[in-house]
């Protein structure tokens, strides 16, 4: 009743994702120093014994903190880090393992095993670590239980949430197979590689400061929007944070560790030699990234000039009096090029000069990376160019996209005389 003073001595309070109660006068106090988990909680109401200030400065902030929407077309993306709790991500990492595992094949060989190996044929021997101790990546049993690679862009940021990622699908029952930091193209060719039913990759695809997105594979396939992300979406809205995680599985599943890099890098290796020694300013934030490049060029006589984050691109290729200019974005899948006279280079332009390099025809990709991968895969194309402006690539693998390969490319087009890049453009016949 109103006129009746209300008693908070016996009322629970709990901060979201959290497991155990906390007092009012906590409750007040984390109020008052706005505390994050404050935003998302359903008593942040209950102000009394709160300043008048306090409360008008806690209305402002709560006004101006609507979280934005946690999924977008091609996963989890521009979700503040301190937002992305290890709480939540153990729970978005159960539920996309529990997806996977409902919607594996029913098949003695197991889900994406190669027809090598469930012909019963020998496999190269591929060493991880599992638990501590080195173990044969190639004679695991894939029948009885699902498999996922998890990767980061090596942010120490991450590092809680990635803990949390593997915690989560390990407690499913998964085999967890972490390949540490790497790019989105890595970790995709990692997936290939070994098999594996699923992975996740934790990185920052929108470039923003302080924030963090999830990208996801089922299958061998990049998932987006529908299907399999939109049933983890709904289930995550249907749940409590309070809410036990389940467990479909008594057995905690095993972690190995693969080192990636190598199989990444060598369908790269071969073209960098007898390279002219061109110079080109590159602006990537991506860690991984930037150590592939330097572990590429180690032999040539190429010159690299970090970019400066924030400042225009044409202008620093201008000042630096490089070749070319290249920005490195979305987890390392796609890329925007400026010529030697700082000018802009349309994808598209770009993407049809490396194929008439190649004698390659382009196809035209879709909006979503799931759907580029599928027509791809339909059509055994090689080359595509999405809407999005990512550059797409599948020869020996699986398609994906892949700023290092158009870098590579185009060190090698510009390899071949002493022409100015704009004047390569202008000569190359593109391809159709």
């Amino acid at each position: 009743m109103p006129d009746v003073i209300q008693d908070h001595s016996t009322a629970e309070y709990r901060c979201p994702g959290e497991t155990y109660s906390i007092s009012r006068a906590v409750h007040l106090g984390r109020l008052a120093s706005f505390h994050p988990d404050c935003r998302h909680c359903p008593r942040r109401d209950d102000t009394v014994g709160l300043s008048a200030r306090q409360i008008r400065q806690l209305a402002e902030v709560n006004s101006q903190a609507e979280s934005p929407p946690l999924f977008y077309a091609e996963g989890i993306g521009k979700v503040a880090i301190d937002d992305l709790s290890p709480n939540l991500a153990q729970r978005i990492a159960v539920e996309f393992a529990w997806q996977i595992i409902s919607a594996r094949p029913k098949t003695t060989c197991g889900a994406g095993v190669s027809p090598a190996h469930a012909a019963g044929m020998a496999a190269p021997q591929k060493h991880g670590v599992n638990d501590g101790q080195v173990v044969s990546l190639a004679t695991r049993d894939r029948s009885s239980q699902a498999t996922t690679v998890v990767a980061s862009d090596g942010r120490l940021a991450a590092a809680a949430i990635i803990a949390a990622i593997v915690e989560g699908l390990r407690w499913t029952g998964c085999e967890t197979i972490d390949i540490g930091a790497a790019s989105a193209p890595c970790t995709a060719r990692a997936i290939e590689h070994l098999t594996a039913d699923g992975g996740i990759f934790v990185g920052n695809a929108h470039g923003a400061p302080h924030t963090v997105g999830l990208k996801f594979w089922g299958y061998g396939e990049p998932l987006s929007q529908g299907g399999m992300l939109d049933g983890i979406a709904a289930s995550l809205q249907t749940q409590s944070s309070e809410m036990p995680i389940d467990r479909p599985a008594r057995t905690f599943g095993p972690l190995q560790r693969f080192a990636a890099t190598d199989l990444y890098l060598n369908d790269f290796r071969p073209a960098y030699h007898a390279l002219r020694p061109l110079h080109f300013v590159l602006d990537c934030e991506l860690g991984p990234v930037v150590a592939y490049l330097k572990e590429l060029i180690r032999n040539v006589a190429c010159r690299v000039t970090p970019g400066k984050s924030g400042s225009k691109l044409g202008e620093q290729v201008l000042a630096a009096q490089a070749h070319f200019g290249m920005r490195i974005g979305d987890d390392g899948e796609n890329c925007h090029v400026v010529d030697e006279r700082g000018q802009s280079v349309a994808a598209e332009r770009l993407l049809a000069l490396i194929a008439g390099s190649l004698a390659k025809s382009v196809m035209q990709g879709e909006e979503l990376r799931q759907q580029t991968f599928l027509r791809m895969r339909e059509n055994r194309a090689t080359i595509a160019a999405d809407t999005a402006g990512r550059l797409w690539y599948a020869n020996s693998h699986a398609p994906l996209p892949d700023a290092l390969r158009t870098l590579t490319h185009l060190l090698v087009l510009l390899s071949r005389d002493d022409q100015a890049f704009s004047a390569v453009l202008d000569q190359e016949r593109p391809a159709a």
